[in-house]
């Protein structure tokens, strides 16, 4: 690229030279064209240092093209990499997630460590529901409490206590968030400036989403 810049800065220069011997000759003769001439040359050589500032920055702008790892996405933001660096095993195109070990949730949410979850039997009449009907039981087969686990977001929060926007949903086996059944998983949805940011260790990154793919600029 800087070869490429130096042989256009030649040619410019080449050219400038060229027109001004050929504007002198077509001057010579008479006392005002010299002054023209002048003119003209100075002209040129105000132009020509214009251009090659010009090429030079459009240079630059070609230097400034997207710093792009893929990541296991296929994205130019490695978001699996930067999900993990928060924990969390998993990952869509836009979220970090993990499913939620409902048997330590129970324990978390009664200050115990001998609880296992179980669900509601009648569950199955209600297509879809079971994801809603946990129940925390003790090893005697004695349920603590009568409406299952109350504080889902709370547990998320406490297992990824560095993601601030972490929340509790339930996913089908699509990675889709459902109504109608599915898997408790803790989520957090991914700042893509912040994914870049960690991904090249440098603040004055920006992510820009084109044809639906995400990259890093500077």
């Amino acid at each position: 690229m800087l070869q490429s810049i130096v042989d256009l800065c030649r040619e410019l220069t080449g050219l400038a030279r060229d027109l001004l011997q050929v504007f002198r000759r077509r001057t010579t003769g008479t006392e005002a064209r010299p002054a023209r001439a002048r003119v003209f040359g100075g002209v040129v050589f105000l132009v020509i240092p214009l251009l090659l500032v010009a090429a030079a920055g459009f240079a630059y702008g070609l230097g400034k093209q997207p710093a792009e790892i893929f990541g296991e996405q296929g994205q130019g933001v490695d978001v699996a990499g930067f999900c993990r660096s928060y924990g969390f095993p998993g990952n869509t195109l836009n979220s970090c997630s993990s499913q939620v070990d409902l048997n330590a949730a129970c324990n978390w949410q009664h200050g115990r460590s001998d609880l296992r979850v179980h669900f509601d039997p009648q569950a199955g009449s209600y297509p879809g529901r079971a994801a809603w009907s946990a129940l925390c039981f003790d090893p005697a087969g004695n349920s603590v409490d009568r409406d299952g686990i109350s504080d889902m977001r709370g547990f998320c929060a406490k297992e990824f206590p560095s993601s601030s926007q972490v929340r509790a949903v339930v996913l089908d086996d699509q990675g889709e968030e459902s109504e109608s059944g599915g898997s408790w998983v803790c989520q957090s949805k991914i700042d893509m400036d912040l994914a870049c940011a960690w991904q090249y260790q440098n603040r004055d990154i920006d992510a820009r989403e084109e044809d639906g793919r995400w990259s890093c600029y500077q």
